[in-house]
């Protein structure tokens, strides 16, 4: 399916890129996580540039169902980063938080192109330190 571009609703950005076409077409992709084939169709790519104001070489990477996934996954890792602060604080329920949080990266890891590794290696040591204080008998939370 082809639908003709209004390239006076695009962004700066792309309205300057070189190589843009007058319209958009369907492209059939491969999503990065479960492989499956999916489409991303013209009527979404002309939203994402015309109303979304998203780059217009913007490129899908997931399927919907995936896409949902990671949103789910990224709304749950805000609270996370939001919590941190206040947790670093508490120290007994740290590392039960460091052990959640790392999991959850660890599983949003899946959905991103490049892992979060840098939090995961801060929090690491602290989950550690919780899984010794409770084989060692000691409260951690």
């Amino acid at each position: 399916m082809r639908i003709d571009a209004d390239k006076s609703k695009w962004t700066a950005a792309s309205r300057r890129s070189p190589l843009t076409s007058g319209y958009y077409e369907d492209e059939e992709y491969q999503c990065r996580k479960c492989r499956r084939k999916a489409v991303y169709s013209a009527q979404e790519q002309k939203r994402d540039a015309e109303e979304r104001k998203l780059y217009v070489w913007t490129r899908r990477i997931l399927c919907p169902e995936c896409h949902r996934a990671k949103l789910r996954i990224d709304a749950r890792l805000k609270t996370y980063e939001v919590r941190w602060p206040a947790k670093k604080k508490e120290l007994h329920n740290l590392a039960n938080f460091a052990s959640e949080w790392i999991q959850l990266l660890e599983e949003a890891g899946a959905y991103w192109a490049k892992a979060p590794f840098g939090m995961v290696k801060t929090l690491r040591p602290i989950a550690e330190l919780g899984r010794k204080r409770r084989s060692s008998g000691r409260k951690t939370g």
